[in-house]
């Protein structure tokens, strides 16, 4: 079933555009602004779970979102006409599909959901933790104690990016040789 993309009211669109999904479903793009929607959603429960950390992460999702919605409107009639209405995540892929390993989904899944639920618990309950605290390490151990969530959050981060940045560069280098390669073998 195809969906008719049109450009509509320009007020009604910038009210829309403040929820990130609203006005590319306003405007047709129903995959496009439900899945914008699903990770605006996911922002926010992350935000709520794991407190600051994801704020940035939520306001980052809020920003794309007015923009992009923008983006799409201010489109001529042509090409605003031919857009196709896709997941917000394959607009990142180039049309390549995103493949999944599924043994690797069983293990990561139930990580993030278990991390995700921990947050959430120790937001709710590290208060119970505080009032066992002696007013003299009061300024010390609360702060450590109530960021204790997105600390190992920011751990985690700072671990994978690492990990990736170090994946990138052995994929550089690999690059480069099969390119030294490639070049030696031509001047023969």
């Amino acid at each position: 079933m195809k969906h008719t993309h049109m450009k509509k009211n320009k007020f009604l669109t910038f009210g829309c555009s403040l929820l990130p999904g609203a006005a590319e479903m306003y405007m047709g793009f129903l995959n496009n602004g439900l899945s914008l929607l699903l990770v605006f959603m996911a922002a926010v429960l992350l935000c709520w779970g794991f407190g600051e950390v994801f704020c940035l992460a939520l306001f980052i999702v809020w920003v794309y979102g007015f923009f992009h919605a923008w983006s799409i409107r201010s489109l001529d009639e042509e090409s605003f006409k031919t857009s196709e209405d896709v997941y917000i995540w394959e607009e990142f892929t180039n049309g390549r599909d995103v493949v999944f390993d599924k043994k690797k989904v069983e293990k990561t899944i139930p990580v993030i959901l278990l991390l995700m639920g921990f947050g959430i618990l120790w937001n709710s309950f590290s208060y119970l933790i505080l009032d066992f605290i002696p007013d003299n390490l009061w300024h010390i151990f609360s702060p450590i104690i109530t960021h204790l969530p997105g600390n190992v959050f920011a751990v985690i981060c700072v671990v994978l990016g690492f990990k990736l940045l170090r994946n990138k560069k052995k994929d550089m280098d690999k690059e480069c040789e099969e390119l030294k390669d490639g070049c030696e073998s031509q001047s023969k």
